[in-house]
């Protein structure tokens, strides 16, 4: 009896289409149709597939474990493995600009292990690339919080009374620090980088 090969088509899921949640094994995110077999994903559709060559597997984009681990070849053909490897935070120091003393603000950028107290100061950019290639949202929880840097370096009240009608640096700041249990303990100068006011 002959062999027929078995239709790509007959095992595999329907086409659907990524719009950047997948990605390449060169780590450039995958626009375009795929369709999965077995779990497995990749590129094009069955009909312009052959199945005793099938592409290089897709790889999901948000995939957050702490390595991850494919193995590819490239262009000359060697065996290589590719590690989509979260990153250890690294603490950061803000400077503010010119430009920020006149806007009165910066935004502040965190991480904290979970389960852990040790807060770590980090820059927008490894806040706003935290996930695959980036810190591991999976072991830290990330925020940001609004630190003013130019305004008054006393409350103003009312006169004869207890109403607040202008707050300073450090009233803004220590609310804004209230925000994040543990905070308070990292930052302690509420009038860091300020600029007062005359």
């Amino acid at each position: 009896m002959k062999y027929l090969p078995i239709k790509i088509s007959e095992i595999a899921s329907p086409v659907m289409q990524s719009n950047g949640e997948y990605m390449t094994y060169d780590g450039k995110k995958y626009y375009g149709p795929y369709f999965v077999i077995a779990e497995d994903v990749y590129p094009g559709t069955p009909e312009t597939v052959n199945i005793t060559r099938l592409p290089n597997r897709l790889i999901r984009a948000n995939d957050d474990k702490l390595f991850v681990e494919y193995t590819i070849i490239n262009k000359q053909n060697k065996r290589e493995n590719l590690y989509l490897s979260t990153l250890t935070p690294k603490s950061y120091k803000p400077s503010p600009t010119e430009k920020d003393y006149k806007k009165g603000w910066i935004y502040r950028y965190f991480c904290v292990k979970r389960n852990e107290k040790n807060i770590i100061e980090i820059d927008a950019k490894q806040f706003e690339h935290a996930g695959n290639r980036g810190i591991n949202q999976s072991l830290y929880l990330l925020f940001r919080i609004k630190w003013v840097i130019t305004g008054k370096q006393t409350d103003k009240y009312i006169p004869g009374t207890t109403y607040r009608i202008v707050k300073s640096v450090s009233t803004q700041n220590s609310e804004e620090i209230k925000k994040h249990a543990g905070l308070s303990d990292k930052l302690k100068i509420l009038d860091e980088f300020a600029i007062y006011e005359i």
